[in-house]
């Protein structure tokens, strides 16, 4: 009744209307001044009954049953200097940094602190990537709290309950890649139980989520999809079975390249190999997933089915055949009519089976020759994204010998440190920097120039070893030319280095 009055007042206006001496009694009573301005006393007594209002009001009673404390939490949670760097990671300061803090809180058995858990876990639910990442450092009261929500439920496995053939292609989806991590024998029949009156759509996505935990047993299903009338299910078979060295697909594809590229007896650095395009089985090969009309290869469209021929066998397969070691196979295709065509072939045969041998051999020969006309159309891109660590960093190392000059935007240690996320070792991070800081020295251009060095300075913050901090702190030269455009640049990177340093040290406490 009284916030009504005061409402009506505040409307009409305390010239027109004046309140009653029972509210202004009542408005004394809570503590207001009634002896004040009208209109003040209407704004302060409108201020605190909202209030009031706001927290007076009776909740229902509570009908349904408590959830069950959890156990006490053996987990450690991480200190309060620890919580400061994730929430920094986490609101975009040092958001690179999240992976490496969250392998140091596993690292030190350590968790996340309790009072972050419910914010990180409602991210999570539109961000599974994040939650892949946190999984395991959540410990048993985050595991607990989980339990709580039926939302965050989702996060721990795919229900059960999930109808097979009623679900949204989504949740058939999540429940094939779920067992496929779980039990993966189970998932092929699950398909088989409804693969008539799915959609193409449908089929084609139950296909490609066999690809985790891919293994023989899948081949009989596999290779009956390369019979269907539709391409799109043709091809997604197709394409698990090339990823299966010892498939009958990647024998049957071998067994005719074998006839297509003979290699001329002579002394090894001087042996031949001709090749011939591919004239005739062309429903075969379609059957085997080659596109007949791609223009995958300069060189036209036979090129072309070679090419995808050639992507499919494993290119160690090659140095049995030939009774060579890697590097010497190799420079056999490459001695060929058909170099540019068969080196594209082999790099993407190389990237579908992961063979580090064939990786180091064609990464090298592209730093070798990169800068010839010949090979000027030749970027191994797709393997410098799958290097290992190891492999990055000598691969790195190499790229930078006998180049006293900054590299250029286009030059292979450029292309190498951009193309992954992988830790740098102490050598190729000393190499690197003492390389940008002799350029930063020499350098008269101006504010625009070494704009690709930037990135890398970026990508080096969070690759390099933060012990490494005191070190690479000193050695820039601050009465450069262009300093003023870079400072900035090289304080950012230090600040980064210094946060990831503390941030370690401090997880050990």
């Amino acid at each position: 009744m009284y916030w009504k009055e005061l409402v009506r007042v505040a409307l009409i206006g305390t010239d027109r209307a004046k309140l009653s001496p029972e509210l202004l009694k009542k408005l004394e009573e809570l503590g207001v001044n009634t002896s004040k301005e009208p209109t003040r006393v209407v704004l302060e007594g409108a201020s605190l009954l909202s209030l009031i209002n706001k927290t007076q009001n009776q909740l229902n009673d509570w009908k349904g049953s408590f959830p069950i404390p959890g156990k006490k939490d053996s987990t450690n949670p991480c200190n309060q200097k620890s919580s400061g760097h994730i929430s920094l990671i986490l609101n975009g300061t040092f958001e690179p940094a999240l992976s490496e803090f969250l392998s140091h809180l596993i690292n030190n058995k350590k968790c996340l602190p309790p009072e972050m858990l419910p914010d990180l876990l409602d991210q999570c639910l539109s961000n599974r990537t994040l939650w892949e990442k946190l999984r395991f450092t959540i410990g048993e009261r985050g595991e607990w709290l989980i339990q709580q929500n039926p939302n965050w439920q989702s996060l721990l496995a795919i229900s059960q309950k999930i109808d097979w053939e009623t679900g949204t292609r989504d949740q058939r989806v999540a429940l094939l890649q779920h067992l496929r991590k779980t039990k993966p024998e189970e998932v092929i029949p699950i398909i088989k139980a409804t693969w008539e009156e799915d959609s193409l759509k449908d089929r084609v996505k139950f296909i490609e989520t066999l690809k985790f935990n891919l293994s023989k047993k899948d081949e009989p299903f596999l290779e009956s999809c390369l019979d269907n009338n539709r391409k799109e299910i043709r091809k997604a078979a197709a394409n698990l079975l090339y990823l299966l060295p010892g498939s009958r697909l990647v024998h049957r594809m071998f067994d005719r390249l074998k006839n297509l590229m003979v290699l001329k007896s002579g002394t090894l650095k001087k042996s031949k190999l001709e090749v011939s395009l591919p004239e005739n089985n062309i429903d075969e090969l379609i059957r085997d997933g080659i596109d007949p009309s791609a223009q995958w290869y300069k060189g036209g469209i036979k090129a072309s089915r070679l090419g995808q021929m050639i992507a499919i066998v494993p290119p160690s397969f090659w140095e049995v055949h030939f009774k060579k070691n890697t590097e010497d196979t190799l420079q056999t295709f490459i001695r060929s009519n058909f170099s540019e065509l068969l080196l594209q072939a082999l790099a993407e045969a190389t990237f579908n089976h992961k063979n580090e041998g064939w990786m180091e051999a064609i990464v090298s020969f592209w730093i070798q020759n990169h800068a010839r006309q010949r090979w000027d159309g030749f970027k191994p891109k797709k393997i410098l994204e799958i290097l290992p660590a190891h492999l990055f960093n000598q691969l790195a190392i190499e790229s930078l010998k006998g180049r006293d000059n900054i590299f250029d935007e286009d030059a292979p240690i450029t292309e190498i440190l951009k193309s992954n996320n992988h830790s740098w070792e102490n050598e190729l991070t000393l190499k690197v920097i003492q390389k940008m800081q002799d350029w930063l020295a020499g350098s008269s251009s101006g504010y625009w120039s070494g704009w690709h060095l930037r990135t890398i300075l970026k990508q080096a913050a969070y690759a390099c070893n933060p012990n490494l901090y005191e070190t690479l702190q000193k050695g820039w030269t601050s009465n450069s030319y262009i300093w003023a455009s870079w400072e900035r640049d090289i304080d950012n990177f230090l600040s980064v280095l210094k946060f990831r340093k503390d941030m370690i040290e401090k997880l050990k406490n």
